[in-house]
């Protein structure tokens, strides 16, 4: 499922830099998500 979605975006020559900090920055989210439910 990741696979295909990188490939979507690859077809889309979106710059390699944005797909990089949209990843990112949804693995933070959940993270953050993951801590915050941790917490309580």
């Amino acid at each position: 499922m990741v696979g295909r979605f990188f490939e979507k975006f690859a077809k889309n020559q979106l710059p390699f830099k944005l797909i990089i900090m949209l990843v990112l920055e949804k693995f933070t989210h959940s993270l953050n998500f993951w801590d915050l439910t941790s917490v309580f």
